[in-house]
């Protein structure tokens, strides 16, 4: 494998929120950039200092990329996720999870899955029912709207379920078939009435032992469904390294799920929980790791990559600014691990602050305005504020999210799904359509 990993070109000068240079360009305008670089080329070889140095092509243009290699024909058969690569879906799903019940739609999304459905204890017998937002309380709701404007713009809508807060609700689901019988009527009423094309079933924090009960319920909602509106896609954690324990990643038989509904999304995005040291929320190499082995279990057409449109911030005191010395509370404290923004970034960057959680950070001063991760695949970001908080950031941008649309259709993945729409800008969702595009 390690012929397969790491081709990834960037440069140690990598300026962030540059569109990089695979942007398809007209002649004239690449024939202009020629002759400029000739001429910076003539003007270096003949200056008179014997200390300037010829610039490369990766100084004039330091974002060229160089895609990665499809998997060879020749790939190892002992890596058992070869056996599940199949031929490429024609249209890849470019699919974000939305909570704006308005809902707006990014540049080059075929699919959008509103959190629209929450599973709820019942007030009065404490059964688990699943309510809408208007049942609970959002009286501007309006889902058809909704729905007919996706659909003039050519983007298919699947609901979205969320059970992440108690797990004693789903167990009740997968365990009780009555209850089960009034989710699934009550899911396939509004598949119909708001003209859904389909499911998305986000239940995290279960029971390992009732995952085959999950299965089987994913299966009977599938069945359920009306023709032409029952695509149905289930929400996984990646697959733990050591898969020894009872721990709640192990809820999914995802194998199991690939063989009754139609996609398996797996939410590669928690790389900065699995270990001690400081890491992006999705470096390249760990989601690429997570990816195939998920492919050991679901074939390629039926495997959505989750995509972070977020990063992380590890916050540490600046006990002395001198020397240094720092206390990483990130360490001891995981509210001093938190998300991280493009908003924010952008407003530190232009305004020297910017809000979070209510409270203004300020900056200090810089330490890194953004340099490239080769091997994470990231951005870094750095500033001590005036609080005497060290901010190490890691955050995706347009190069980051090229090199995971590259990764998707260089496994044949059906697709991606973003967490989620409000989080980026423009620039990110049409580059990462850009890396989507095999052409």
């Amino acid at each position: 494998m390690s012929q397969q990993r790491r081709t990834y070109i960037r440069q140690a000068n990598y300026q962030p929120y540059v569109k990089p240079y695979y942007t398809k360009k007209k002649p004239q305008i690449v024939l202009l950039e020629l002759l400029l670089l000739v001429v910076i080329s003539i003007c270096l070889i003949t200056a008179a200092s014997p200390h300037i140095e010829l610039l490369a092509i990766s100084d004039v243009y330091p974002n060229l990329q160089e895609l990665p290699p499809l998997v060879p024909e020749d790939a190892e058969e002992e890596n058992a996720w070869v056996k599940n690569l199949v031929p490429p879906i024609e249209n890849t799903i470019y699919m974000a999870w939305d909570e704006d019940p308005f809902g707006n739609i990014p540049p080059g999304v075929n699919v959008l899955a509103p959190i629209w459905f929450y599973i709820k204890a019942d007030p009065l017998t404490g059964a688990a029912v699943v309510k809408n937002l208007l049942q609970l309380g959002d009286t501007d709701w309006n889902p058809q709207q909704y729905v007919e404007r996706c659909h003039a713009n050519g983007v298919k809508v699947w609901g979205t379920v969320f059970s992440t807060s108690d797990p004693s609700l789903a167990e009740q689901i997968v365990t009780n078939q009555e209850i089960q019988d009034q989710v699934i009527g009550q899911l396939v009423a509004w598949t119909r009435a708001y003209n859904l094309d389909g499911i998305s079933l986000d239940f995290e924090k279960m029971d390992p032992e009732n995952k085959d009960l999950f299965t089987a319920f994913a299966k009977n909602l599938k069945d359920a469904l009306p023709v032409n509106q029952d695509t149905v896609s289930v929400a996984v954690t990646v697959k733990l390294l050591n898969q020894n324990g009872s721990n709640w990643y192990q809820c999914y038989d995802r194998g199991g799920l690939a063989e009754v509904i139609d996609y398996v999304a797996v939410m590669t995005y928690e790389g900065h929980k699995s270990g001690s040291g400081l890491v992006p929320v999705a470096g390249i190499d760990w989601v690429e790791t997570h990816i195939l082995r998920i492919l050991e279990e679901v074939p390629s057409d039926k495997l959505i990559m989750g995509v972070p449109f977020y990063g992380v911030d590890y916050i540490s005191k600046v006990n002395d600014s001198d020397s240094f010395d720092i206390t990483p509370l990130w360490q001891d404290d995981k509210a001093y691990r938190i998300n991280f923004f493009s908003s924010e970034l952008s407003s530190a960057l232009a305004n020297g602050e910017y809000v979070k959680r209510g409270k203004l950070v300020t900056v200090n001063y810089w330490l890194d305005k953004g340099s490239w991760n080769d091997t994470l695949g990231v951005s870094q970001y750095a500033f001590v504020d005036m609080e005497n908080m060290l901010h190490n950031i890691f955050i995706d941008d347009e190069s980051s999210l090229y090199q995971k649309g590259a990764l998707a259709i260089r496994y044949n993945l059906a697709g991606v799904g973003i967490w989620r729409e409000g989080f980026g800008y423009d620039g990110m969702w049409e580059t990462l359509a850009d890396g989507l595009d095999p052409s």
